[in-house]
């Protein structure tokens, strides 16, 4: 007859229980290892990622006016139209120009800013500064009521310098008046969101690239690219500051102070055609 299976004494019971739950746990601790493994190569590879994906790509244009985004203070819609900018009447006298207004008797837009008398009027290209007519490629419109002015083309009355980026759709428009600091990058470098340790990428700059300063501490420079991005780069990423223009006017109606009130209106629209 077959001999039976010899039973297990408790010592033995308990060294095999004990194997079989060392063998568990040790799967379980591989498991869990792999998991946390997995989890840092992830967001390892965010974090690379991050300072090459740009995050923060444009969806409607953006206006930029001495260094400050003011797209959501906008109270109606930046038009553009065969390469023009055009602004709304309130919107210009909100951020350039209170004293502009239309007569109606002659059927013109008039402004005295400054030191400068300037019309433009409803059909013929042309503008009047200071008693002198200038040819120009646009002229005021009404749309739904609303009086637009093309701007680009009154960059004599408002001492501006305007640039529309259709790359990052950005349209900056700065003081010809006001200081300008630029500086050279030092190395290839992501141009972040904000000074966090983890903060998204809105544009890249290249080692030679220049970028104009916006402000600056200790760690961080605040600046504005080629693309017209604002964001933050370390300072010890930038050489050779120089000055593009001095400062010849103080704080003025061109400082990009909002109405208050405006708050309460909700963020303009853009259209291009």
């Amino acid at each position: 007859m077959r001999k039976g299976r010899r039973e297990l004494t408790k010592e033995e019971n308990i060294k095999m229980n004990m194997t079989k739950q060392y063998k568990k746990d040790k799967k379980k601790i591989i498991k869990i290892s792999y998991i946390i493994i997995v989890i840092i190569l992830i967001a390892a590879i965010a974090i690379i990622a991050n300072d090459y994906i740009i995050l923060d790509n444009n969806k409607t244009t953006n206006l930029i006016i001495n260094n400050k985004n003011i797209t959501s203070n906008l109270k109606n819609d930046i038009i553009i139209e065969d390469n023009i900018i055009y602004l709304s009447k309130t919107d210009i006298a909100n951020f350039f120009d209170k004293y502009i207004y239309e007569d109606e008797k002659t059927n013109q837009i008039i402004t005295t800013y400054e030191k400068k008398s300037a019309t433009i009027d409803f059909k013929n290209n042309k503008i009047n500064i200071n008693g002198s007519d200038k040819k120009i490629y646009a002229h005021a419109m009404k749309k739904d009521d609303i009086i637009y002015l093309p701007i680009s083309e009154m960059k004599d009355v408002y001492d501006i310098e305007i640039n529309n980026i259709e790359k990052t759709k950005v349209i900056t428009m700065d003081s010809l008046e006001r200081e300008q600091k630029k500086a050279i990058v030092k190395s290839d470098v992501a141009v972040k969101s904000s000074t966090g340790f983890i903060a998204k990428t809105i544009d890249r700059v290249k080692k030679g690239d220049s970028v104009i300063i916006v402000s600056t501490n200790k760690n961080f420079t605040r600046v504005r690219t080629e693309n017209g991005k604002l964001g933050y780069i370390k300072s010890d990423k930038l050489e050779n500051e120089f000055t593009v223009r001095e400062n010849m006017e103080e704080e003025k109606q061109f400082d990009g102070k909002v109405n208050m009130t405006w708050d309460y209106y909700p963020p303009a629209r853009i259209s291009s055609r």
